[in-house]
């Protein structure tokens, strides 16, 4: 997967002038932080997504020529939470991985393989489903705190370009990955 950085002068291209994604994450922040439900942080997370993508320029930027499918930083908070644009390309395929306790995902535009794993006892895992999504689909998931093990999932892009704005509760890298045959 080609990353690149979201500094100021990478990310202008990519949104309207009139929305500062650095303070929009502020905001989004502490929002979360007066929540005390997991159900209406979900609600706010998709909420929050589908404003960054109505204010993202996603159109401006091309998916990598490369295998993997591109990540691009829009804003990154001092307390961990990240925004990024996701670009893809027909058969970008992620690895099998988790996330830290929130994250959310949503498609702005494309057809996508989302196949869903839970963690069995002995730590290995298992396909609960596979569903197709695309073009305003959203997803959002709390989970368990202090681990990598929430919202197992692999993505695969069926269409030509694919763009997504996935949130994160921590740094999506640090996420564990997992082997299954399946």
């Amino acid at each position: 997967m080609k990353e690149v950085s979201a500094g100021k002068n990478t990310v202008d291209n990519l949104h309207n002038n009139d929305f500062d994604y650095d303070i929009e994450l502020s905001k989004f922040v502490s929002g979360m932080q007066s929540l005390d439900n997991n159900d209406d942080r979900i609600r706010y997370m998709k909420s929050f997504a589908k404003t960054v993508a109505n204010n993202v320029e996603y159109k401006d930027f091309e998916p990598s020529d490369c295998e993997d499918y591109q990540r691009n930083y829009l804003s990154r908070h001092s307390s961990g939470w990240e925004v990024m644009l996701i670009c893809w390309e027909k058969g970008n395929k992620t690895k099998i991985h988790g996330h830290p306790e929130m994250c959310c995902y949503y498609y702005i535009e494309g057809d996508f393989e989302l196949e869903l794993f839970k963690l069995c006892d002995d730590n290995n895992i298992e396909l609960e489903k596979s569903i197709r999504v695309g073009t305003g689909d959203t997803f959002a998931d709390c989970g368990q705190p202090d681990t990598y093990c929430n919202h197992i999932h692999r993505v695969t892009c069926l269409s030509e370009k694919g763009y997504s704005i996935n949130i994160y509760s921590d740094d999506a890298c640090k996420g564990d990955e997992y082997d299954w045959e399946g």
